[in-house]
């Protein structure tokens, strides 16, 4: 059996395998056929194998070496797995807050797309409200009318569903993926900002009223 020892992929590179779909269920696939080959096979065939491999040895002795061959490489498989699973946690646990905050984003942009509609009608129905308003008042000018109950700007409305939509689709493939390139341009992790503490408590109540008494007090004696 050769001996393999792969070097460890970068978190970029470990992103990348995962997100490779085909490939991905296809080395499933692959995994599920040799397992099911390796419990089928009859031993008979087995040591025919390894015969080919070490054919200056018996059949005991054969098998013996190939044993201990692929336990060594079972051994580094188990190794490179386990680094993986480590490099892999490190990275979400680094990607945690990026995370987050794209999902925040992301439900406050579905938010605000689901708000554009009450948007328009609500611009709509200023609109008309003002202009029955201004007819009632007998003002008929056009022109007037337009500047004091202007049409809403629905250009505007679509270029903020557009950009919003555009943001979002970054969002959700980074969310799907977990790569930082897919991010929309300028996107940063927004900074939380703790209260400071006063310096000394504030007292309110009765704590306050007693505090002012003994302050009281000290300054008479």
């Amino acid at each position: 059996m050769p001996k393999i020892n792969p070097p460890l992929p970068t978190a970029d590179e470990l992103r990348a395998i995962r997100n490779d779909t085909e490939a991905m269920r296809a080395a499933v696939r692959l995994r599920e056929d040799l397992s099911q080959a390796v419990k089928q096979l009859r031993p008979e065939v087995l040591l025919v194998l390894v015969r080919q491999q070490f054919p200056d040895e018996t059949h005991f002795q054969a098998v013996t070496k190939f044993g201990l061959e692929a336990i060594a490489t079972r051994r580094t498989i188990t190794a490179l797995s386990e680094d993986m699973a480590a490099l892999e946690r490190a990275d979400n646990e680094r990607l945690a807050p990026v995370f987050n905050a794209a999902a925040t984003r992301h439900m406050e942009i579905v938010g605000k797309l689901n708000g554009i509609p009450r948007e328009i009608q609500c611009a709509e129905g200023t609109m008309r409200r003002k202009r029955e308003e201004l007819k009632a008042l007998g003002v008929t000018d056009k022109a007037v009318v337009e500047r004091l109950a202007p049409t809403p700007d629905y250009a505007a409305f679509s270029a903020k569903r557009e950009a919003l939509e555009a943001e979002n689709a970054c969002l959700v493939e980074f969310l799907k993926t977990k790569d930082e390139s897919k991010l929309p341009h300028g996107f940063s992790v927004p900074v939380s900002r703790r209260p400071v503490p006063d310096a000394a408590p504030r007292l309110t109540g009765f704590a306050a009223l007693a505090h002012k008494a003994v302050s009281a007090m000290q300054a008479v004696m």
